[in-house]
């Protein structure tokens, strides 16, 4: 009911700047129906700032360049929800903020899809636990940079069994 990577655990913190974005990669299984992705915030998050939420999935690479394809799963963005003080974890913690989506997703079994989050103003995510291989994207707005990365990022998709609400300011 819940889909995640983590290990349940901020060990370290990775500032996104206004624009970017990251998320983690997860491979489904069996078709199923998705309603929100939840997301633990760092101190250092710019307090009144908002985030929201979105789903791509990963359709292929480019023949020439090699860059991964993202396409967006429609009805998978979030309404933007405010950064609350009382929502931000410092090292070792453990709670999350929910952002649901209008309406479920359904994912289907056999892709590959990516959970992102962006914030109007600094996002600190924390990282809990580490990929063998890069598992992780992270897309930087100032210079047009992407990439992998080996830490798994707070962030999960939550199925019916979980009650998601935004918060509220």
């Amino acid at each position: 009911c819940t889909y995640a990577r983590d290990i349940n655990t901020a060990q370290a913190f990775f500032q996104l700047e206004a624009g970017d974005f990251a998320g983690n990669l997860f491979d489904i299984y069996n078709d199923e129906e998705y309603y929100g992705i939840q997301v633990a915030l760092g101190g250092g998050s710019t307090v009144g700032g908002t985030v929201t939420a979105v789903i791509y999935e990963l359709t292929g690479f480019d023949a020439t360049t090699g860059d991964p394809i993202f396409e967006f799963v429609d009805g998978s963005q979030s309404e933007e929800a405010p950064v609350l003080d009382e929502d931000l974890n410092t090292a070792g913690g453990q709670d999350f903020i929910c952002l649901p989506f209008e309406n479920p997703v359904t994912l289907t079994a056999g892709g590959v899809y990516l959970a992102a989050v962006a914030g109007t103003d600094v996002l600190r995510l924390p990282v809990s636990g580490s990929n063998s291989v890069p598992g992780s994207w992270v897309y930087t707005d100032a210079d047009g940079t992407y990439g992998w990365t080996q830490g798994i990022f707070m962030i999960r998709m939550i199925g019916n069994c979980v009650t998601c609400v935004a918060p509220e300011t």
